[in-house]
């Protein structure tokens, strides 16, 4: 079987222009001279935009859970056609990349409205009186990020990592790894091109990593 990724880009600037959209593509370069069947799914949450978690999604999604039986309207089901489409993409992926930049010390709106659709029960999990039981296949998560400061591990100002690792923990993803491009403003850290240029060496590395053992 082909490895299959996900990637999911949380960027409005076109590649040229975008860090974090450069690191994804020195990873994904790296991963198909390994492993040239590798299956990619891109989701451009600036073409197929998430809509915000509304009331008829939150009864279509979780009165089901709470209420037995419970049949939702047809207005109830329309309301979560976006939740159950990215959700099939997110379960048939062995991996799912995320490119993203750091605004106001945490994701894009936009990001964030996606994760609410995609961590739904009945979509991406089961839940169970223990806990969540995983209805994906997902084993790692990798978040290609971009910032104009930098922030040493576990700085309190990351709220970035915090909630993708948190979110995708709670349906049972452990393995979320950052290759971040840190202190890109030039005006405060003109080392920035030496930054970025060790960010893509390590996404490069990964991707060869990830798919030498599917080559």
């Amino acid at each position: 079987m082909p490895l299959e990724i996900l990637s999911v880009i949380a960027d409005p600037m076109p590649p040229e222009e975008s860090v974090d959209r450069r690191l994804g593509a020195a990873f994904f370069e790296a991963v198909r001279a390994t492993a040239p069947r590798t299956v990619v799914t891109e989701v451009d949450l600036y073409a197929e935009p998430p809509p915000f978690f509304d009331y008829r999604t939150y009864r279509y999604l979780w009165y089901p859970v709470g209420r037995p039986g419970y049949t939702p309207s047809p207005e109830e089901e329309e309301a979560g056609a976006y939740a159950r489409a990215m959700a099939a993409r997110f379960n048939r992926a062995d991996v799912v990349t995320v490119a993203t930049p750091m605004w106001n010390y945490s994701v894009p709106a936009i990001l964030k409205a996606w994760i609410d659709q995609v961590i739904c029960p009945g979509q991406t999990y089961r839940l169970m009186p223990d806990g969540p039981v995983p209805l994906h296949r997902v084993k790692r998560m990798l978040v290609f990020a971009t910032s104009g400061g930098a922030y040493a591990v576990d700085d309190p100002r990351d709220c970035l990592l915090r909630l993708v690792r948190c979110a995708f923990g709670f349906i049972g993803i452990g393995d979320v790894a950052a290759v971040w491009a840190e202190g890109q403003n030039r005006r405060l850290f003109p080392d920035a091109p030496e930054r970025l240029e060790r960010a893509m060496v390590r996404a490069a590395e990964l991707g060869r990593e990830i798919a030498a053992g599917r080559a």
